[in-house]
């Protein structure tokens, strides 16, 4: 039995957002085309708006205001 494998890529892998925030939308693809995923923040100001999902897809985040001078950073995974 062949050993089994996941594949997942965010596409841009990366994103950077204005103080203002706003929605951005990323592409997820997954091998197997059947994988089921879920995405998740580690910043509370960034929210995860796509709900659990199987195959590749679309993500949508919604990116909170800044109203501080810091630069935050934050994962998605």
């Amino acid at each position: 039995q062949e050993p089994l494998f996941a594949s997942v890529t965010f596409l841009p892998s990366e994103i950077t957002a204005t103080a203002t925030g706003g929605i951005r939308t990323i592409t997820v693809l997954v091998q197997p085309a059947n994988l089921q995923w879920l995405a998740t923040s580690n910043a509370s100001w960034i929210t995860v708006i796509t709900p659990p999902d199987v195959g590749s897809g679309n993500l949508s985040l919604a990116i909170a205001t800044n109203s501080t001078p810091v630069q935050p950073t934050g994962t998605v995974s």
